[in-house]
């Protein structure tokens, strides 16, 4: 008589349990499941167009530039939901990173494309956000902020030498000079008051299901966002002009433009 043991690893093979493990073969009962859930999920993605796009992918702004975007974060703040009996917050600030790669520190905090929020369920109307951080938290030290906290200084978008906030940072390369390869490097490092962009509210018919999580989709639309910026002229900035004088802060030309190209970027989708 000829008797087979299986050698595959047991385990707890569903994915949504929190004891998943990625190396089992074999279902052996162990899976745990913890409380469920009713969220509303954010989820920022880049678009080129009608394409989604991720960092690092390459794409033209129908401008004539071939574009690529290596880093892109932005501080969401007044996040709330709508609906008939009015509007309720959500969270005063929050932080999307649009890189999806991992960190290279894995004990590391890291902040992600999504904000997840607990919510009542029933029937909703729209959401609304504005991108930056409000003039109340803007000159806060970011110290007394827990590493993990979007606010702290953990995700470098604090600027200590005017101690204020960047809302807006983004990085990458763009082909200049039309010549088919990128090679001259953009960034726009936005902060200041009078930058911080004031979104209408997006709406949008939505129902919350009890123990279900909400997806909606915001999409930002970056051939919108550079299509209506002169990269020829104006494709770098850290915001900041400083009035000789009286010390006084202004936005720079280049910030002002980008700025007012991000305001209508974004739009909303529900799944």
């Amino acid at each position: 008589m000829l008797v087979l043991n299986s050698c595959k690893p047991k385990g707890c093979i569903d994915p949504s349990a929190l004891n998943f493990d990625p190396e089992a073969k074999v279902y052996d009962g162990s899976c745990e499941y913890g409380e469920l859930k009713t969220e509303l999920i954010l989820d920022f993605q880049m678009k080129a167009g009608n394409e989604h796009i991720s960092i690092d992918e390459e794409f033209n702004d129908n401008n004539g530039h071939e574009i690529l975007v290596s880093k892109f974060q932005f501080y969401v703040s007044n996040i709330a939901i709508e609906s008939a009996s009015g509007t309720k917050q959500l969270a005063e600030i929050g932080l999307v990173d649009l890189d999806t790669a991992a960190s290279e520190n894995p004990e590391a905090p890291k902040w992600y494309p999504s904000l997840e929020f607990d919510i009542d369920p029933g029937m909703y109307t729209g959401v609304a956000f504005d991108i930056g951080v409000p003039a109340n938290l803007n000159k806060i030290d970011p110290t007394l902020y827990a590493a993990d906290q979007a606010l702290s200084i953990t995700p470098n978008l604090y600027w200590g030498w005017q101690s204020m906030y960047i809302f807006v940072k983004i990085e990458g390369q763009f082909d200049r000079d039309g010549d088919g390869e990128i090679e001259t490097p953009f960034f726009f490092h936005t902060g200041l008051d009078e930058l911080f962009i004031d979104l209408p509210a997006f709406a949008a018919s939505f129902e919350i299901v009890e123990n279900q999580k909400k997806k909606l989709v915001v999409n930002l639309d970056v051939v919108k966002l550079f299509g209506q910026i002169d990269m020829n002229n104006y494709y770098q900035s850290h915001t900041v002009i400083e009035d000789p004088v009286t010390g006084a802060l202004s936005a720079d030309t280049a910030s002002i433009i980008f700025t007012e190209s991000l305001s209508t970027s974004f739009s909303l989708v529900s799944e």
